[in-house]
C-alpha cells in the first residue's frame, strides 16, 4: 500500500533529519519527501510504500519527535 503522510510540527533543530531516521530504521520505500519551513512552524508530506501494521508503527514513532504537532495520513490502495 502507499500513504501519504502530512506532519506539521513547530520547528526544532534537525527536525528534517530526526523524520527521514524514523523512515531509515523502517526501512521503507519513500516515494516522494518534499518540507517547507517558515517562521516557527515546519510542514513535511512524505509519501511511501509499506504494509498497514507498519504505517502504524511509523505513525506511532512520529507522534515522539519532539516538536510534531499532527499528521494527516492518507491511505492508497
Amino acid at each position: 500500500m502507499t500513504w501519504t503522510f502530512e506532519l506539521s510540527a513547530t520547528q526544532t533543530h534537525l527536525f528534517f533529519q530526526r523524520v527521514l531516521q524514523v523512515f531509515e530504521t523502517q526501512r521503507v520505500n519513500i516515494r516522494s519527501f518534499t518540507g517547507e519551513s517558515s517562521q516557527n512552524t515546519i510542514t513535511i508530506t512524505v509519501r511511501f510504500d509499506c504494509e498497514v501494521q507498519h504505517a502504524y508503527r511509523i505513525e506511532a514513532l512520529l507522534h515522539r519527535l519532539s516538536g510534531m504537532d499532527t499528521i494527516t495520513v492518507q491511505c492508497h490502495p
